[in-house]
This record gives structure tokens, sequence and C-alpha cells, in this order.
């Protein structure tokens, strides 16, 4: 029977090799040699669990054969179980430390982990038994080649390939190491001889492809991936590479299929990312959705997935809350626990939140937004030193830009809390200057004595008829969400607010270096200008009469053109100390993301742009009404009643969404109040300098 087996084994007949091996034990029931070569047959077949069974039941039998932990270490291996084969190859040196294969598959598996003393411990363990085979050899040149030794590698697996030209291991490491070495073509070559030795070697094909790439002889690498895919259709990295070579040569069908196949198989970032360009260039950016959620039921960890998915829902607070919870459920990886937090959080649910983000951190300590959310829950229950505890700690080993960055302004807000304002005002200052590409500021009107004579000339003329829009305008620092808000309750009135957005109108507001100035001709340029404001507002489907044109910036070279052709322009503009402006400015950004990098420039400009507003009131050029801080600390109602009656409303707008937003689900200050700045007039008094002349003539005390 044992010579049926072998001779079955030895010509490839796997089939009749198990059918031998079952006769025998039917026959000889407790013999572990035909368990052993039940398992050798069956793992040959691919039934690598019922082969595993197989080597348990021979060991079994016989605890002291080492070939049959060997046989079991090297099905661990191929199962990508480096613990469970290197425990298996100990219990084969116990049981016959002359077993140099044993040490050998030791070595691969240090080498494979990256312990190259451990490997090199191994070999010289191997050495002892027969320093010349050459397998022990080709795994020298890996330890070489690991080492940087490239050369040297080279010539040790030149010795071995000559010892045995036929061995498919031999041949295969050779190839490997030239490939590393970047000599493309004798690789090829290598790779070649040892998959005419063993054909069914997937890791030496997807090697081979890779010789064929770097030599650009696409298509002989379509070639073999064929093969790869006849032999294994579902293996991922052939299916991702065939689908790059479709890509390249323009097929971008073909390249969406095989990314989406390999996702299946076995999903990786890249393949995501390289499907994510295809779908863009198909113009289907929206199938991404479905294909996602494909592969989440197949691989409900694979966080890249839940990533992208959260990418498509940016903006549906709904939408990317239930994926949080999905992935939470599916997965609940340091990541996902993070996300949930967050979106607890978000939710107003503090406890909840605080209790995942300790969850994130204890298992990733790194994990920067969940120690933000604990930072927060601090602060919220009044421990301010607990906070900066924290955040200090974390922010000294994180050098990602933008981490950095939150860490920044959140530690910056703790200090404050804590009565450190020259360590906050620090720290704010740190995070302005890591800001991802912040506007610039806009520039002033280069000829202000221009302006002043364009003025002149609008107050001579007679007021103009035509309805105008309404202007809501807030310099940085002003925290004009509220105000906002309410003006979007207000049953009449359109909040139109696209001059926010990656692509604002371009009008005279946006470009007021276009506006004509002179005297001269100022009625006419008056008449174009609100002419293509209005115009601008109706392309976007909003009703001039009955829009609120929320403006980032208020350039005094409007002014002329509004008195001049529309002074029933309505102007509700929030206001503070410009000091406070700046303070918050610095603390909290600004709807308009203004670059605060340089913090006295950007006094030196908020100062100008409060010019515009000092001449507009002082002026009386057009209807002006000014919210003060009080809308975020006052009575909403009565502020929605002040803004009825500026804008002859039929009724007040209604404040529960502006309630909403004030109460908000941090339930942590969006603003500072009123006069803080005094608390910073040391730490920034470089940047206050500027400011204090505005500040002034606006009304708010010097000091």
């Amino acid at each position: 029977m044992l010579d049926t087996v072998l001779s079955a084994l030895r010509g490839g007949d796997y089939a009749a090799a198990e059918t031998a091996a079952r006769a025998w034990l039917a026959d000889r029931p407790d013999e572990p040699q035909a368990e052993h070569l039940l398992g050798v047959s069956l793992q040959a077949r691919g039934q690598l669990d019922a082969a595993d069974a197989a080597f348990g039941r021979a060991l079994a039998l016989a605890p002291e054969r080492a070939e049959t932990h060997i046989a079991r270490a090297l099905l661990a291996a191929h199962r990508r179980d480096p613990a469970a084969a290197r425990a298996a190859l100990d219990r084969a040196v116990a049981q016959d430390p002359n077993q140099l294969i044993a040490y050998l598959s030791l070595a691969q598996l240090a080498l494979a982990r990256g312990d190259l003393p451990e490997a090199e411990r191994q070999l010289r363990v191997a050495e002892r038994i027969n320093a010349e085979h050459p397998h022990l050899l080709a795994l020298h040149g890996q330890l070489l080649l690991a080492r940087g030794q490239g050369e040297a590698a080279l010539s040790v697996l030149t010795q071995a390939a000559q010892l045995a030209p036929d061995d498919s291991l031999v041949q295969g490491v050779l190839g490997m190491t030239l490939l590393a070495l970047g000599r493309h073509a004798f690789a090829e070559q290598a790779l070649r001889n040892a998959l005419a030795l063993q054909p069914d070697a997937t890791a030496l094909r997807h090697a081979l492809l890779r010789a064929l790439l770097a030599q650009n002889r696409h298509d002989e690498a379509d070639v073999e991936l064929g093969v790869l895919l006849n032999e294994t259709p579902d293996d991922a990295a052939a299916l991702a590479l065939q689908g790059q070579l479709a890509r390249t040569r323009g097929d971008l069908l073909q390249a969406r299929e095989r990314f989406e196949r390999s996702l299946q198989a076995r999903p990786h970032p890249g393949v995501l990312r390289a499907l994510q360009g295809v779908l863009q260039e198909l113009g289907a950016p929206h199938d991404l959705a479905a294909v996602l959620e494909q592969v989440l039921a197949r691989h409900p960890a694979f966080d890249p997935a839940w990533v992208a998915l959260l990418e498509l829902a940016r903006g549906d607070g709904a939408w990317s809350a239930t994926i949080a919870d999905r992935w939470y459920t599916a997965s609940p990886t340091p990541a996902a626990t993070e996300l949930l937090a967050q979106v607890c959080e978000a939710r107003g649910d503090h406890g909840r939140a605080a209790e995942l983000a300790q969850s994130a951190v204890a298992r990733d300590p790194a994990r920067v937004a969940s120690h933000i959310v604990l930072a927060r829950a601090a602060l919220r229950t009044g421990d301010a030193a607990g906070a900066v505890t924290r955040l200090q700690a974390i922010v000294a080993h994180v050098r990602d830009p933008q981490h950095r960055r939150a860490l920044l302004g959140w530690l910056g807000h703790a200090l404050d809390r804590s009565g450190d304002h020259a360590g906050a005002a620090a720290a704010w200052r740190e995070a302005q200057r890591l800001t991802p590409s912040p506007v610039a500021l806009p520039a002033h009107a280069a000829r202000p004595a221009l302006v002043e004579a364009a003025l002149a000339r609008a107050d001579g003329l007679a007021p103009a008829a035509t309805p105008a829009p309404i202007l809501l305008w807030a310099p940085p620092g002003s925290s004009p969400e509220l105000a906002a808000a309410l003006l979007r309750g207000a049953d009449t009135l359109q909040l139109v607010a696209d001059r926010f957005s990656a692509t604002p109108r371009r009008d005279g507001f946006t470009l007021p270096d276009g506006i004509d100035l002179y005297p001269a001709t100022l009625e006419g340029a008056a008449d174009e200008f609100v002419t293509a404001w209005r115009a601008g507002l109706t392309a976007l489907g909003h009703a001039p009469e009955t829009s609120v044109d929320w403006l980032p910036h208020l350039d005094a070279r409007v002014l002329p053109m509004l008195r001049a052709a529309a002074s029933g322009t309505r102007i509700v503009a929030i206001l503070r100390d410009p000091r406070d402006l700046l303070l918050n400015w610095l603390a909290f950004g600004s709807p308009q993301r203004y670059d605060c990098g340089d913090l006295v420039a950007a006094a030196r400009w908020l100062a100008g742009a409060l010019d515009a507003l000092v001449t507009l009131r002082e002026r009386a050029l057009l209807p002006l009404l000014e919210l003060g801080h009080g809308v975020a600390e006052g009575d909403l109602a009565t502020t929605a009643d002040t803004l009825a009656d500026f804008l002859a409303l039929p009724a007040a707008p209604h404040v529960a969404a502006a309630q909403r937003l004030r109460d908000g689900p941090l339930a942590l200050p969006t603003a500072f109040a009123d006069g803080h700045w005094r608390h910073y007039a040391a730490a920034l008094a470089d940047a206050f300098a500027p400011l204090g002349a505005v500040a002034q003539r606006l009304g708010y005390p010097a000091a």
C-alpha cells in the first residue's frame, strides 16, 4: 500500500494517492504513515482543513514523527499562520534535532518577519547538518540580500544554482534576488526556470510578471496573467494587475470589472483608489457606493471601504451617522470606535462618546480624534487641567500637520480655561500657521482718494428707487452663524451663501478691482454693477428682491456703486470690538477661512476692512443694522424682532434653528464673551496694536 500511495504522489495523481491512502487506513486504521500520506494527498488537492486533520490524527498515533510535524508546519505556513508553523517546527526539532528542513523553514519564517538575527541563528544550526545544501545556500543568499549585501547574495545563490540547477526553490530565490537588484532580464530567465519545474507556484509567477512589466513587455505580462488567473481565478493581485494593464491601454470598462473582482476577492486600499479613478474617468463616480456596499458585505473589516463610504456621505449628517453605526457593528476597530465616538458627541450623547473614545485610545493610543473627544469631555466637566495634560502629552508626539492643528486648537481652549493666556495664544498661532490652503486676505482699494471722490459723487445723486437685495456682512471673528440661522428662519427671505463655496459668483463684490470708480462715469458703472449683481442671483434661481446675499468681505469700492444705483440696499452687519474679532478669528476660525497665520498682518487687514463699516456708518450711505455679540448671548426672539423691523418683514423669523445652533451638541462655547480680549492684552499686544484706532472710531474703549 505504501508503494501505491508514493507512486501516485510522484506521478501527480493526487486523487489516486488519496484513494490508496484511505484504502490503507481501512485495512490499518492505526497506521500513522497512512494518515500522514493522506494529509499530503489532501493538501495537494487543496483540501487544507482535511489535510490538517489527517496530520493531527497521524501525530496522535505517533507524536514522535518529526516529518509529520514538519508537514503540518508547511501547511500552516501555506495558510499564512506563521505562529502555528513555528510551533510545529519547534516540535519537529525537539523530536529529531537533525531535521535540516525544520531549521531551514524556521530561518525562512524569521526572514519573513524581518528577524534577521534569528534567521542567521537557525542557518548556523542547519550548517552543522549540511553546510553545502543548496536550500541552505539559497536562504543564506536571502539573508545577505535582506542585509543590503546584494552582490554577496548573488554570489552565494549562483553557487546554489550550480549545485542544484533543477531545483525550483533555488531558481526561484535566484530570480527574486535578481529582480530585487534590478536585473530584470536575468530575473525573468531564472523565474521561468523555476516555473518550468513548479508551474503552480503563484508567487513565482507574480515575480515573473514584475520582471516583464519592468521591461515594459505588457503583452507577455498579459499572457502570464491569463495563465495565473486560469489556475487561480480569484487571485486578487493578478486581477488588480490586469485592471492596471487594461487602464493603461484605455480599456476602462475591463479595468473597472477587474478592479471590482479584485476587491471582492481580497480588498486592498490601492485597488480601491484605482477603481475610484476609473469610475471618475468613466463619468460614473456615483456607482462607487454600490460597489463599496458589495465589498463590505463580504469584507466588513475592510476599513478603507467604510472611509470611502463616509467620503460619499460628506455633508449628509444622517447618512454619515448611519455609516458610523454600521461600521462599528460590523468591525469595531479603533478607527470605527473613534468615528462612532465623534458621532455620539455630535448627537449630544457625551457619556457614550467618552466611553467609546476611551476604548479607542486604550487599543490605539495614537487616535488623535479620540483624545480630542476626551479633552472636550474634560472641559465640559470643568477639568481644564486634565484636558491640558492629555492634549500636551499627545501633541508632543504628533507630526501630521492637520492632526497637530486640531490638537493645538483645543489645547489653546484648555489653556484659556486654565488661565494660561500666553500659552493659549501660542498654541492658536501655531495652529493657524498649519491651516491647509487658507484663503488669501482680499486686497483693499489701492487708491482710497478715488473711492472718496466716487462716494462724493454718489452722495450728490438722487436716491435710486431700484429694489435691491439685502446684504449680510460679518467680518472674521464675529460668529455670524446665529444671525444667518435667524435670516434663514424668515419665511419671505432666501439666504444666499454661495460666495463661501469653492465656486463663488464672479461679480463686483468678488472682483472689486474691476469696478470703475471715476466720478464722470460713475452712474453707468453703478448701473452695470447692480445689474450684474441681480443677474447673478437670478441665475442661481433666487429672486433678488427677497435675497439676503451673505458677503465674505465688504470692500469699500462697492459702497459708491450701491449708493448710486441701489440706495435701498439694506446691510445687516455683525460687529464686535475689533480686538475680540481678532481673538475669536484666531481661536475659532472663520467661515471665510481667511489666512491669519501672520496675525499682525491679519490685524492690519481687519482694521482696513472695518474702515468700510466706519465709512458706511458715519456717512449714513445705506440703511445699516449692526448686531453685536448679543445675538449669541441675548434673547433670540428680540433679535428676530429687530431683524423683522429693519427688513420690514411681515413676521419675525423663526428662532428654532438658531436656538439649536446656539445650544450646540458639543455644549462648549463657539465664541468668547465680549471683552475677553483683555486677557490677551499682553500676549497679543503686537496684533492688537493696529486695531486700537478703529476700535475707538467704532465706539469701543481704548483698553
